[in-house]
């Protein structure tokens, strides 16, 4: 019988010896090794808050999801946007800065920037890959419907009148699609001035506001309110209003009869009243030093100024004071003629 005998010199065998203790050595502190021949071939998933499929005011929106992958660091996130040969590709960073987890967190504005066209489908993809080259994807469709829609303005305190030179409106300015950028008012033809919302900022679709205006002169004036939108939608609001500070005032030669006066039937002729925004109405009264009223202003209005219509600054008026249906009034009568602007201030004749 044939007897072959393996030698092994004790150098060989220590070297094999070692061999084995590295291998084992580095499957202990190579976690990857043992996960590669395990096999990761779960993809990462996708979780939106909201689906992002729809139709948009402007080629941009909104996205908050997170991405969870249950073994594998992500190392990209991208999102497409596709219509027919149109291709654009961004890559996408979490709310942290940096891919570093297997869970990450991702809110941001994002928009097609080449030409859109209105109404049509668009594509948008969001892909993600982990270090084991699993896929995942999250597929929207889309239409951008450009937003034509101006804003509108409500004032919520907006008197016809002011009793002083210092006016103050508030309102409110409303868009159903954009949100607001600018709020502007213009008195007259003085030019647009600048207005901050109640809350200090543009970022809604709704903005409150107050606009004060001083140093309004007496007279009619119309504020302008403008309001915009971030689509350069504008609305245009007219306020016409008056600032009346002033009373109106009369001839002060009307009253000028001869005394003493021998009869109760007096008529005034031609007495001129003017106020800078115009006379409404006019009454007159009767007043005995001893007696007191003989007739008062709510029963002796003047129907209309000489003219026919209440529709001027300066009305003139002829009416006749009769008195002859009391008795015994001699003494002192003063008769009084009061014109009233729109704000109600009267005369102080």
């Amino acid at each position: 019988m044939l007897k072959i005998w393996w030698y092994f010199a004790p150098s060989k065998v220590f070297s094999i010896f070692l061999l084995l203790v590295l291998i084992v050595a580095a499957s202990f502190s190579n976690p990857k090794g043992v996960q590669a021949v395990n096999g990761d071939s779960t993809p990462p998933v996708f979780n939106f808050t909201q689906s992002l499929s729809g139709s948009y005011p402007w080629p941009e929106f909104y996205y908050v999801f997170s991405i969870t992958d249950d073994l594998s660091p992500l190392i990209s996130v991208t999102v497409n946007f596709q219509y027919g040969a149109q291709n654009e590709t961004y890559t996408v960073q979490p709310s942290d800065g940096g891919l570093d987890s297997a869970y990450e967190e991702f809110s941001s504005l994002a928009g097609f920037t080449s030409a859109v066209n209105s109404d049509v489908p668009y594509i948008i993809t969001f892909e993600t890959h982990d270090e084991e080259d699993n896929i995942s994807t999250a597929v929207f469709n889309v239409t951008f419907t450009p937003d034509t829609l101006d804003p509108t303005v409500l004032l919520s305190d907006s008197p016809a009148a002011f009793e002083n030179s210092s006016i103050s409106i508030a309102g409110t300015a409303t868009d159903l699609e954009s949100n607001l950028t600018a709020i502007e008012f213009q008195l007259d033809a003085n030019g647009r001035e600048g207005s901050t919302p109640v809350d200090g900022d543009f970022n809604s679709l709704a903005e409150a506001f107050t606009v004060t205006v001083a140093n309004v002169a007496d007279g009619p004036h119309i504020l302008y309110v403008y309001a915009k939108d971030s689509h350069d939608n504008e609305a245009t609001y007219q306020y016409p209003f008056i600032v009346d500070t002033i009373a109106p005032s009369c001839a002060s030669t009307w009253y000028n009869q001869t005394s003493p006066y021998y009869s109760k039937t007096i008529t005034y002729t031609n007495v001129t009243c003017s106020d800078v925004n115009g006379i409404t109405h006019a009454d007159f009264y009767a007043y005995h030093a001893g007696y007191g009223e003989l007739v008062s202003n709510d029963d002796n209005s003047i129907a209309l100024p000489n003219d026919g219509a209440y529709d001027g600054t300066s009305e003139t008026f002829t009416f006749t004071v009769d008195l002859s249906a009391l008795g015994n009034i001699d003494g002192n009568i003063t008769i009084g003629l009061v014109a009233y602007d729109p704000i109600g201030y009267g005369s102080p004749d």
